[in-house]
């Protein structure tokens, strides 16, 4: 009898609590919460947040998902993360029922099961948000994943050893991007290749000039893009080396430029500041000052010529400046560009000036497009880039 008076007491207690009208917690100090259906509306209302935070993460990973099926050929794995999301809803009602039962029925149950639903809710939240980040595969390398390269390489009668490489599998991303390496670098395309891979660019015969040394590296700073870099020696009237490196969307093939990465306004201002900062530069460099640890040649007639090769570079760079014609090299968190040089390559010993300009990803990231913002803010590997004008 005593038991059911007992439950009797506990069950009406509960209905008062849950048919007390509801408190806003934003209407109340949940630090200073004094009576129980203070703090249960406090819980609830933590609770309410984290679920709304987490709908909108797992929306966001949905599409990702969905979208990584598309492009990475992952079928399933939206269904699988589903399933997934689906059993851990029926795991966190029934974990925070069973927690629940601690108290008894009493009127702290509906608190302490609402604590439990917040703290169950945001570390689903965070569980989610770095499946989210990290493109859904280990190491947040889902494109470099999918990516195999092979090493191309021969050797010329003269000895030399030429490396180059091509990009696996028969998807139009391999496709895209051996086409824009082979035809810019090889001077052939896939597939139409002529007397040999490197053919079309070593030194023919005994000669000992043109291209006499090509190799190649391959990089993922970012998980989204490919970058590939070429190293390439000539001799001619000179021996000169160049590194130029070549960035792709890893999961498209498209070439990536720095006119993808920024806003047109961004674009526009990058390229001003830049232009400006060069210019100054080279004023102070001619002046015979010490930039970047350079000054002019001590000898007076290679210091006249750098003179004049300076003040023609000058003129160019007042006249026609565009970064989107400097070479761009993508790091981790920053990115390069480096002008061409300004004198022909008989006299770019004397170049000695260094004019490359360095940028930030973070203090610059109000001037990067959506795409761009995606790629090295996010650092997402299934951007999509939304196409305006060159």
């Amino acid at each position: 009898m005593e038991m059911t008076v007992r439950n009797s007491l506990i069950a009406v207690a509960l209905a008062t609590v849950l048919l007390t009208p509801a408190l806003h917690a934003s209407e109340l100090d949940c630090d200073a919460a004094q009576t129980q259906t203070e703090m249960t509306s406090c819980a609830q209302e933590s609770f309410q947040e984290a679920d709304a935070e987490l709908n909108r993460e797992w929306k966001s990973l949905r599409d990702r998902l969905r979208q990584a099926e598309e492009d990475l050929g992952y079928k399933g794995w939206f269904d699988t993360a589903l399933e997934a999301q689906r059993g851990w809803l029926t795991y966190r009602d029934n974990q925070c029922a069973a927690e629940g039962f601690e108290t008894g029925g009493g009127t702290i149950q509906p608190m302490q099961i609402a604590y439990c639903k917040s703290r169950l809710t945001r570390a689903r939240v965070r569980e989610l948000r770095e499946l989210n980040d990290s493109g859904g595969l280990p190491n947040g390398f889902p494109a470099a994943g999918m990516i195999t390269v092979e090493n191309m390489e021969a050797v010329h009668p003269r000895g030399t050893l030429y490396r180059f490489p091509r990009i696996g599998g028969d998807s139009p991303a391999a496709l895209r991007i051996n086409t824009v390496l082979q035809s810019q670098i090889l001077e052939q395309t896939p597939g139409h290749e002529r007397g040999g891979l490197f053919s079309q660019v070593w030194p023919e015969g005994d000669s000992k000039h043109g291209l006499v040394g090509l190799d190649y590296a391959i990089t993922f700073e970012q998980p989204g893009i490919l970058r590939v870099d070429i190293y390439r020696e000539f001799y001619g009237a000179s021996f000169s080396e160049s590194l130029d490196s070549y960035h792709f969307d890893a999961r498209s093939g498209q070439p990536i430029t720095l006119h993808d990465l920024l806003t047109a306004e961004g674009l526009a201002q990058i390229d001003a500041d830049i232009r400006d900062e060069r210019l100054r530069k080279i004023d102070d460099f001619v002046s015979g000052n010490e930039v970047n640890g350079t000054r002019l040649r001590s000898d007076p007639e290679s210091a006249d010529e750098q003179k004049l090769l300076y003040a023609n570079c000058r003129d160019r760079v007042a006249a026609s400046h565009s970064v989107q014609q400097d070479k761009l090299r993508i790091d981790r968190n920053s990115y390069e560009l480096t002008p061409e040089r300004c004198g022909p390559r008989v006299s770019w010993a004397l170049l000695d000036l260094d004019l490359s300009a360095y940028s930030n990803f973070i203090l610059s990231q109000e001037s990067l497009s959506d795409y761009g913002r995606c790629l090295l803010i996010d650092r997402r590997a299934t951007c999509r880039r939304s196409e305006r004008p060159q």
